[in-house]
Formats: C-alpha cells, sequence, structure tokens
C-alpha cells in the first residue's frame, strides 16, 4: 500500500514518532485484498486507518476499544494516536463474522 501523505511504501514501514501515518487498506469478502496483514506504527504516531470494503462490515481494533462500521462500497476511518505498544489485533464483528483476528496493529516502542 502507498501512503496518501507521503507517498512512501507504507506496510512494514516505520516513520518517526509523532509522524502522521495514514493506511489506505482495502477489504473484499472481509479480508484485506494485498494479503499483508500487519501495520507498523511507533509509539506516538498518530495513525488514520482508511478502509473500504465492498461489503457491510463492523471493524474493531483491540487494545484501544475503536469500532467503526463500514457500509458496502463505502469507507470508514479510524484516528488515533499509538500509545499502547504491542501487537493488536484487528477484528470483525457481526454479518456471520468469526470474531478471529484478520490484521494486527505493532505499535512499536519510541
Amino acid at each position: 500500500m502507498i501512503c496518501a501523505t507521503t507517498g512512501l511504501l507504507v506496510w512494514g514501514a516505520f516513520a518517526r514518532a509523532g509522524e502522521t501515518r495514514v493506511f489506505e487498506i482495502t477489504l473484499h469478502d472481509g479480508k484485506i485484498v494485498d494479503g499483508e496483514t500487519t501495520i507498523r506504527v511507533t509509539e506516538g504516531d498518530k495513525v488514520e486507518l482508511h478502509w473500504s470494503s465492498d461489503g457491510e462490515i463492523e471493524l474493531h481494533l483491540h487494545g484501544y476499544d475503536i469500532e467503526i462500521e463500514v457500509e458496502a462500497g463505502g469507507t470508514g476511518v479510524m484516528t488515533f494516536e499509538a500509545f499502547a505498544t504491542g501487537r493488536l489485533p484487528m477484528v470483525a464483528h457481526g454479518h456471520g463474522a468469526s470474531h478471529a483476528p484478520f490484521a494486527y496493529l505493532e505499535v512499536h516502542p519510541d
């Protein structure tokens, strides 16, 4: 994926702490389209996860307790500051979802 603000590859890349990190993530049938399932940021980063989906889906980022609903063909945004370090699961709720993580957010110490 390419960062909308910097044009740089963002999966697996690290930025300086405190920077705004923007990730464009597309879901098809409840799965990430490009297959990459780990988003890596640094503690203190401002993070924007821009989700688009071909079907209605409710997304939950554990550890930050952020939930959004994305309508079929629509988009949703999770915005937060990365303060909790570790590997945090992202799951889908409702609409027949298994509640198993489909992606992870890794927040590395500054």
